[in-house]
């Protein structure tokens, strides 16, 4: 109880402060302001004397009035007569619920069914070789078997979290039916997928022997 008189107190005891400190400018409202503290209004002639500069002038007791809100919010329509009046046009709420209405139909077209994740191929592939991509800082060229007839070359973005040698071995999680494409002058057939936040990027693997091109679901 006694903190909570304490930080009533000194809201108010703020309150006090802002309406001197404000007066020069919003001289109406401070006055407004002082009324629901229950202290007398301040004149012109009083300000630099009443400058605050001694905290509590806010006396115990001092019976508090209920009031308006000094800056009730403006509705739609008072909001679109005071912009006109200024010669401002005024936003139109229509194009913003209809832009706001779009936006939610692109985060629903975002939404894959179950039969569009069925297409990507994400396999189990083992690591055999791994080195650094020439004049690249990020990228790490890997020879993985995925189960197939050939090993399969992919170029990774991680070589600024592991090191090539890391990497020999592993059993990692790849999409093996990803159109191939060129990066650093060399084809990479597929991608390792891998995980991100603030600390840093991790790999995903399998925590088992999982026999090389086994189906990840």
């Amino acid at each position: 109880k006694t903190r909570l008189q304490q930080v009533c107190y000194t809201v108010l005891e703020t309150l006090r402060w802002l309406s001197i400190m404000l007066f020069p400018v919003m001289p109406d409202k401070c006055n407004e302001l002082r009324a629901q503290l229950g202290m007398p209004a301040l004149l012109p002639t009083e300000q630099v004397d009443l400058w605050p500069s001694v905290w509590g002038g806010l006396r115990p007791g001092t019976q508090t009035q209920s009031g308006t809100p000094l800056f009730p919010r403006f509705d739609e329509a008072q909001e679109r007569s005071i912009l006109e009046r200024l010669g401002v046009e005024a936003p139109n709420t229509k194009r913003n619920k209809a832009a706001a209405m779009t936006e939610t139909e692109q985060i629903k077209d975002d939404v894959i069914n179950f039969d569009d994740f069925m297409k990507v191929d994400l396999r189990v592939a083992v690591v055999k070789e791994a080195e650094k991509v020439e004049k690249s800082k990020k990228l790490i060229r890997l020879v993985v078997d995925a189960g197939e007839a050939e090993p399969r070359q992919i170029l990774a973005g991680i070589a600024e979290h592991y090191s090539p040698e890391d990497l020999i071995g592993r059993r990692v999680v790849i999409v093996a039916n990803l159109k191939p494409r060129k990066l650093m002058g060399l084809e990479s057939q597929g991608m390792v997928l891998a995980a991100s936040d603030e600390s840093g990027l991790s790999v995903l693997g399998v925590d088992k022997e999982v026999e090389p091109g086994s189906p990840a679901k």
